[in-house]
């Protein structure tokens, strides 16, 4: 919670130079079956592997993302943040989270952010990045 209430500065910070710059693709993909997109910018790097049709295991989601931030490889929460005012947060390891381990309102209001576009600051404790993506309103990762 303190992370969250002390991130303000830092989402301004990092959204305010890229509201110029024009809405970015997701770059999509698949990995041992799984569909993925992935962005990066500024030095980091965010992918997302959604499993909503249950490829392994009709029970269980095998749904994650990976982010890289060079500044702070070893950070144990990360922080989405929309341009919007929302926000989810992420206890990590080597910077992957799984929907399995997330809460599940963190985790639909990351979907939700992908889902409407724009930007989106990935913030850590000692580094932070942002991504200006084109909304994809048909995202489906649960």
């Amino acid at each position: 919670m303190k992370m969250r209430i002390s991130l303000a500065a830092a989402m301004v910070a990092a959204i305010s130079p890229t509201i110029l710059f024009a809405a970015e693709d997701w770059r999509v993909g698949t990995a041992r079956g799984l569909q993925t997109w992935s962005a990066s910018a500024s030095g980091g790097s965010f992918i997302m592997v959604c499993d909503p049709d249950r490829v392994y295991n009709p029970d269980v989601s095998y749904a994650n993302f990976v982010v890289t931030l060079p500044k702070d490889p070893t950070a144990r929460q990360i922080v989405f943040m929309s341009a919007i005012g929302q926000q989810a947060a992420f206890d990590v390891r080597d910077g992957t989270a799984t929907q399995q381990d997330a809460g599940s309102a963190d985790w639909a209001a990351l979907v939700e952010m992908i889902q409407q576009g724009g930007t989106i600051a990935v913030v850590t404790a000692r580094d932070t990045f942002s991504l200006d993506m084109t909304a994809m309103p048909n995202f489906d990762c649960d």
